[in-house]
C-alpha cells in the first residue's frame, strides 16, 4: 500500500518496494509488484490480482497482527478468504493456537498456512530505533544507502 493503513508514518512506496525486491530475489516463484491502487482493498485490488494472474492460485502474505485487525478492519472479509490462501507470519509472542483461534472466531474456513520465524519480532519499528540484529545484510544496505530510518548514524 502506498500509504499502509494504521501507519501515522511510512518509507515512501519505492523504498518499501525496492526493500521488498532485495529481500525475495533468490525466490523464483515470489513477485513483488507495486498496484494501481493506493489501498489494498478487497473489492477492487483482488478482482484485479485475480485478472492479471487469471487462474493462478494467489497467496496472501501477512503477520499475526494483521489477522487481529480482521474482525474490524476488513470489509468483504469473505470474499478474501475464499479467494486466497493465507501465509501467516508469526510476530512478536503470538503463537500458532492464537491465530488460529483468531482465523476460526471470523466465521470462515480459510486456507492458511503459518510460518515461524527466528526473527518474528523484527519490525520496521525496531529498524528505524536501530535495533536491526537478524535483518537481513542486502536489505540493510540498502537502508544505509538511502539514509533510511536511523541507519545513518
Amino acid at each position: 500500500e502506498e500509504k499502509p493503513r494504521g501507519k501515522q508514518a511510512a518509507s515512501d512506496i519505492v523504498h518499501r518496494f525496492e526493500m521488498l525486491r532485495i529481500a525475495t530475489e533468490e525466490y523464483d516463484s515470489l513477485q513483488v509488484e507495486i498496484l494501481p491502487q493506493k489501498t489494498f482493498t478487497t473489492s477492487q485490488t483482488l478482482p484485479y490480482l485475480q485478472q492479471k494472474y487469471f487462474g493462478a492460485e494467489l497467496t496472501l502474505l501477512i503477520g499475526s497482527d494483521i489477522v487481529r485487525t480482521f474482525s474490524y478492519d476488513w470489509p468483504d472479509l469473505g470474499f478474501l478468504l475464499s479467494s486466497v490462501e493465507l501465509a501467516v507470519g508469526l510476530r512478536g509472542q503470538d503463537s500458532e493456537e492464537e491465530v488460529l483461534q483468531m482465523l476460526i472466531q471470523t466465521g470462515f474456513d480459510p486456507r492458511f498456512k503459518i510460518i515461524k520465524s527466528a526473527h518474528a519480532d523484527i519490525s520496521s519499528t525496531k529498524i528505524r530505533d536501530g535495533g536491526v540484529d537478524g535483518a537481513h545484510c542486502k536489505v540493510f544496505d540498502y537502508i544505509k544507502s538511502k539514509r533510511l530510518y536511523k541507519a545513518e548514524n
